[in-house]
């Protein structure tokens, strides 16, 4: 009997405020922010066109890598007498960030030289351009 005494004296016997009727659409003078929003395609009402942020943001990014590197061997077993070099390697890039409401876009160009020392036949260039694109994450309100 006494642990359904101590349950029964926390129920809340204060009558509940009467819910008023809705008849139109609510304005945006009430504050609901303890309530949750109904997704457009759940509430029947449409998407919203104006996006939640206008933020837009550009970036030019560049930079240099410089290497260098010794080898007891630059030619490998094409010869039977091995030829120790140098290589030094120049590695710029440059790359456009760019970022609007609804795209995020990262296009790099990185050019690479090589260059040997004693043996300049093994010199060399390479390229790489990559143009990178995704869907921006929405913005948190």
């Amino acid at each position: 009997m006494l642990p359904v005494a101590t349950l029964w004296s926390q129920v809340d016997n204060t009558p509940a405020a009467p819910v008023p009727a809705v008849v139109g659409p609510q304005s945006n003078s009430e504050s609901n922010s303890d309530r949750m929003l109904t997704p457009p395609p759940v509430s029947g009402e449409s998407f919203p066109i104006a996006f939640t942020s206008g933020e837009r943001s550009n970036y030019l990014r560049g930079g240099l890598a410089f290497t260098t590197a010794y080898t007891d061997n630059a030619l490998g077993s094409v010869t039977p007498n091995p030829v120790s070099d140098v290589s030094y390697s120049i590695a710029p890039f440059i790359a456009l960030d760019e970022t609007t409401p609804r795209l995020h876009l990262v296009s790099t160009y990185a050019p690479g030289f090589t260059f040997y020392q004693k043996t300049s036949s093994r010199n060399e260039q390479d390229q790489n351009a990559s143009p990178e694109t995704g869907a921006s994450k929405p913005a948190v309100a």
